[in-house]
């Protein structure tokens, strides 16, 4: 029980972290926007740097970009919530029962990780 209780509060606590991140994102849209801007734009990087072909000057891919990331991060947010209401419902259920009920959680934990890996780290971190 105990370890069905962990992976629950777990799912849980990925769902409140992407909560906040989704209404910061949401209600101070311009601070994190500009943040996204000056990545894509590559306007912080050291100067002679060979890789400025890389940088994305257009503003409404901006947006596009930033809009896509909000969608993602409200998405990984509703399938952690999802999936974590999905475990308590089968807290003291059979063991198929809360290995059936995961199937949620997991997909809404990989949606949690993929911004960070593709978008922040991969495409922010190393291609821009």
């Amino acid at each position: 029980m105990t370890l069905r209780v962990a992976k629950m509060l777990l799912v849980f606590a990925v769902a409140l972290f992407y909560a906040f991140v989704v209404f910061n994102n949401t209600t101070d849209y311009d601070s994190n926007y500009q943040f996204v801007r000056h990545v894509m734009m590559m306007d912080s990087t050291f100067p002679g740097n060979h890789g400025m072909w890389r940088a994305i000057n257009t503003p409404v891919l901006h947006t596009a970009f930033y809009v896509v990331i909000i969608a993602w991060e409200a998405l990984a947010m509703l399938l952690c919530f999802g999936g974590g209401v999905k475990l308590a419902g089968t807290l003291r259920g059979t063991a198929a029962a809360f290995q059936s009920a995961k199937g949620v959680a997991i997909i809404g934990l990989t949606v949690c990780l993929l911004p960070w890996l593709v978008a922040f780290l991969s495409v922010g971190g190393e291609w821009f």
